[in-house]
């Protein structure tokens, strides 16, 4: 386990930054810097993988579902700690190529104080009128 997780709190964020190139120009990385955040997650990210590890920059792991379609949708993990495993595909071949989907598995201790795995998720669901939710409802499987 990574010490950037053995704290007694994790610090979870979630952006959609609506391209992160224009994110970063209005001063994300000063937003982020002082909230300690262990885990963030990112949608609507509309960059290249390389332009995603340069802004974010060094010191995060980083996991990206870039869109097929340039300049549109893109998710991301990052975090402090390494992810024990990573998936970016949920079933439908279209969120293969979409850029809507990842997720990551990550050792963290409970409450108590004993191991355990925390999954995190970055989704962008759009419009419906874009992405029947049938095609969501489908391939996902909504628990409590």
């Amino acid at each position: 386990m990574s010490s950037a997780l053995k704290k007694d709190h994790l610090r979870i964020a979630t952006v959609n930054v609506n391209g992160l190139r224009a994110a970063y120009k209005k001063g994300m990385a000063e937003w982020l810097a002082p909230r300690e955040v262990d885990i963030l997650t990112l949608q609507e990210v509309r960059a290249p993988d390389a332009i995603v590890h340069q802004l974010i920059g060094e010191g995060w792991h980083i996991l990206h579902a870039e869109a097929e379609a340039k300049g549109r949708a893109g998710v991301a993990i990052a975090s402090r700690a390494e992810p024990v495993a990573t998936r970016t595909h949920i079933g439908d071949d279209y969120f293969a190529t979409a850029g809507r989907w990842v997720e990551a598995d990550f050792r963290v201790t409970d409450a108590a104080g004993n191991p355990a795995q925390l999954t995190v998720v970055s989704a962008y669901v759009h419009s419906v009128r874009q992405t029947p939710r049938s095609r969501w409802t489908s391939t996902v499987s909504w628990t409590s």
